[in-house]
């Protein structure tokens, strides 16, 4: 199978159109005075924001990423490994939720963190000297690279209960708005 940026946009596509269904399926539940169980917010804003937005972002990601540095990489590469992380992640993810299995979510945080600095790899090669790419693409990537590290990191150190009780709540947020 070919792993190339059009299959992580249509499978992003999917978690979104997936999440958006559990979204409404909520929201029904909530009007009509109904409870979800206790883990389908989760289910639905990870399968939205990982399975979805970081997907489609990546793919996007890779489908410009040789064509906008006029590098070596004309062609988008297919990238089997990250592709079939994020997805087996994200999937442990909505388990975990489902579940309240913590053991599961601690794995799906590091696949999830993996699947992240897999990718960076392609990003990384581009700060060599001879990289083409103005001081400020530069300092924007590595924003972009530190945040999402910083904030996958926070919520896998969540999930595996290594922040203290006290700082959770920080925490939680830290990982919203760093991610």
């Amino acid at each position: 199978m070919d792993f190339r940026p059009p299959l992580f946009i249509m499978t992003g596509a999917l978690w979104l159109f997936g999440a958006a269904l559990l979204g409404v399926a909520e929201l029904i539940a909530m009007v009509q005075g109904y409870a979800l169980p206790p883990g389908t917010r989760l289910i639905h804003v990870h399968g939205a924001v990982v399975g979805g937005i970081l997907q489609i972002c990546f793919g996007a990601v890779l489908a410009h990423i040789g064509p906008l540095l006029n590098s070596e990489h004309d062609q988008a590469e297919s990238h089997p490994l990250f592709y079939t992380t994020l997805n087996t992640g994200t999937i442990m993810m909505s388990v975990w939720f489902a579940t309240n299995n913590w053991r599961i979510a601690g794995v799906a945080g590091l696949f999830i963190f993996l699947a992240l600095l897999a990718i960076m790899s392609d990003w990384l090669w581009q700060w060599t000297p001879g990289a083409i790419s103005p001081a400020i693409h530069r300092f924007m990537k590595a924003v972009v690279v530190a945040s999402l590290l910083s904030g996958t990191g926070l919520g896998l150190a969540k999930a595996l209960d290594l922040v203290p009780q006290t700082m959770t709540i920080a925490a939680r947020i830290g990982h919203v708005h760093l991610t």
